[in-house]
C-alpha cells in the first residue's frame, strides 16, 4: 500500500471480506467461481491498493480460466479450507497456519506439502498462447480477426461470445468490438471472448502508438486428451505461429502445453508442469533486442521467416534438449538487457511494438 492511500478497513467495502498483512481477502462458498463483476472489482481494488488478492474457497471449488488469468496477473493466491479447518495454498500444495505465511518465503519453504489427488488420467492437453502483433491503423482493421485465426488453427470453433466479466453476454461481432475499441483509444479495455468448447477462451487488448496499433492476445484452446496432445503439440504450435506470421505482423509470441481439466475450470489437483512449445520474434522485437537471427537458426533450431532484411524467427522446442533448456538457450542468446528492452521492462515504454 502506498503512503498516500488510506488504509482499507474490514467491512469497509462490500467486495472485501477481510484484510491480512499486505493482502485483501475474498471468501466464497461457490463450487465454480467465475470472473464475476464482484470478483473483478475485488481484483481491481487490490491492484489499486497494491495488495495481494487472496481468494479463499472450499477444497472442491474450481476457478474459471478468466479468473485464473486475472489472479495470475495480479500475483494473487488461492487458499482452500480443508477438513479440520486447515488451510492450504492451492497453487503450491503447502499447508498454512495463517494467511501471513503467503508473504514469507522462508516459512513457505519449510511448510509440508499436503497430499493432493494425483495426475488426472482424464486430463486435457491445452495449448496456451501469448501473442503480440502490430497493425496499421486502417478502416479495414477488425478487432478479433487474430483470435479467430488462432482458434481455427488450433481446431477450435470460432468465438461466439465476448464481454468484460462472466458470464459473457455479447454475441460475437467483430464490428461491434472494433467500434468499442475505437471509442476507448489510445487504450482499449481488456475484452474477454470464448468459443463453444470448454476451455477455448482468450483476452485481447489494443493500444495506439505513434506508428500504429498493438494487439495483445492471450488464451487457451484444448486440443485433446493429454497423452495424445503431447505427441502433436509442437507441430500444431509451429503451424499456428506460422499462420500468425503469414496473416499479421508479429512482435512476439509464445506457446505452451498445459495439463488442463476437461471442463475448462481449474480444479485442485496435481498437474504436469506447463512447458514451452515455441517462441516467435518479429522484425521489431529482433531489432529492439539485438537478436542474432543466424545464431538462433544455427544453434537453436530456429526457422527464418519473411524477408531477409526484415526477418521473423520461429523456434519450435522439439529438439534433443528438454523444452525448458531450449527456451533457456534462446533467452541467453538474446540476453536479459535485450529481452527487457524488447518487452519494455527497462522503462523504455517500447514493449508494444509501436
Amino acid at each position: 500500500m502506498t503512503s498516500g492511500q488510506a488504509p482499507l478497513r474490514f467491512g469497509q467495502l462490500p467486495v472485501i471480506d477481510g484484510v491480512a498483512t499486505n493482502a485483501v481477502v475474498y471468501h466464497s462458498y461457490r463450487k465454480r467461481l467465475d470472473l464475476s463483476p464482484a470478483l473483478g472489482q475485488f481484483l481491481l481494488l487490490a491492484s489499486m491498493q497494491q495488495l495481494r488478492p487472496v481468494l479463499v474457497t472450499d477444497e472442491d471449488a474450481a476457478l474459471s480460466r478468466f479468473l485464473g488469468f486475472e489472479m495470475a496477473a495480479s500475483g494473487g493466491s488461492w487458499v482452500t479450507m480443508r477438513a479440520g479447518g486447515r488451510m492450504m495454498d492451492a497453487l503450491t500444495g503447502r499447508e498454512l497456519d495463517a494467511l501471513e505465511q503467503l508473504d514469507d518465503p522462508i516459512a513457505m519453504s519449510r511448510l509440508p506439502r499436503l497430499d493432493t489427488p494425483g495426475v488426472d488420467p482424464r486430463a486435457t492437453g491445452t495449448v496456451g498462447f501469448d501473442i503480440m502483433v502490430h497493425h496499421r491503423a486502417t478502416e479495414e482493421l477488425r478487432v478479433g480477426a487474430l483470435a479467430e485465426l488462432v482458434f481455427a488453427a488450433l481446431g477450435a470453433p470460432a468465438p461466439d461470445l465476448w464481454g468484460s466479466t462472466e458470464p459473457l453476454n455479447h454475441p460475437w461481432d467483430k464490428l461491434a468490438l472494433t467500434m468499442d475499441a475505437r471509442r476507448h483509444m489510445p487504450s482499449s479495455p481488456i475484452y474477454r471472448l470464448s468459443a463453444p468448447a470448454p476451455g477455448a477462451v482468450a483476452t485481447l487488448q489494443y493500444e495506439r502508438g505513434a506508428s500504429g496499433l498493438s494487439e495483445h492476445l492471450r488464451g487457451t484452446v484444448p486440443i485433446g486428451p493429454y497423452g495424445e496432445a503431447i505427441e502433436r503439440a509442437v507441430d500444431l504450435s509451429t503451424a499456428v505461429l506460422q499462420r500468425v506470421h503469414e496473416a499479421f505482423t508479429p512482435v512476439l509470441a509464445t506457446t505452451t502445453l498445459i495439463d488442463d481439466d476437461p471442463d475448462g475450470y481449474q480444479h485442485l489437483r496435481a498437474r504436469r508442469p506447463e512447458y514451452p512449445l515455441g517462441i516467435m520474434a518479429g522484425p521489431w522485437a529482433i531489432k529492439e533486442s539485438g537478436l542474432d537471427v543466424d545464431e538462433i537458426v544455427t544453434r537453436h533450431g530456429g526457422i527464418r521467416l519473411g524477408r531477409s532484411l526484415l526477418p521473423t524467427v520461429l523456434v519450435p522446442f522439439s529438439g534433443d534438449d528438454a523444452p525448458w533448456q531450449q527456451l533457456g538457450g534462446v533467452l541467453r542468446s538474446v540476453g536479459l538487457p535485450g529481452l527487457s528492452h524488447a518487452l519494455g521492462l527497462d522503462g523504455s515504454a517500447v514493449g508494444n511494438g509501436r
